[in-house]
């Protein structure tokens, strides 16, 4: 079960996201791993969205490693190919987290206001697998996305479709 931060602890990401990006991923990358989304399907270790593409919800309180995540993209948007790097040469934990942060990025730091950055939105990388089988299990996706890279994901994130 997935235990919520208490909104008097929102402020408590400030320690965990200071100095570089890089700094800041590995303080937060121990969050992230930590994160209970561990059953035979996340055998590789955490995540940072609370919910995968397909599980909907009404009303929640968001867990730490969401409020870590979001905090982490606000700070370091500009900073993201640092994140395709930990997508591409990162532990496959690192390369989920960084998945779900991109999609953090794409979602509500340029859903409005500007288009995906190039590298990103023409990323010919392959989503992993079991981003891949999320997306295709969720009537959003399935059928809406041909080749499942991460450039198309993230496109059809921000452009609204997802």
């Amino acid at each position: 079960m997935r235990t919520p931060l208490d909104p008097e602890d929102f402020d408590s990401t400030e320690p965990y996201l200071a100095g570089t990006v890089a700094e800041a991923w590995e303080r937060c990358l121990q969050i992230w791993i930590q994160s209970p989304w561990r059953d035979d399907s996340y055998a590789h270790g955490g995540r940072v969205n609370d919910f995968p593409p397909g599980v909907r919800g009404t009303m929640y309180l968001p867990s730490r490693e969401t409020v870590f995540g979001r905090g982490f993209i606000r700070q370091f948007a500009a900073e993201y190919t640092f994140l395709l790097g930990r997508f591409t040469h990162g532990s496959s934990a690192e390369q989920i987290c960084a998945y779900d942060l991109l999609f953090f990025l794409a979602m509500n730091l340029y859903a409005d206001d500007e288009p995906l950055p190039i590298a990103l939105r023409d990323s010919t990388l392959p989503v992993p697998a079991v981003i891949r089988a999320e997306l295709e299990a969720d009537y959003i996706y399935r059928g809406s996305l041909r080749t499942y890279t991460l450039g198309e994901v993230l496109s059809y994130i921000q452009t609204g479709g997802g």
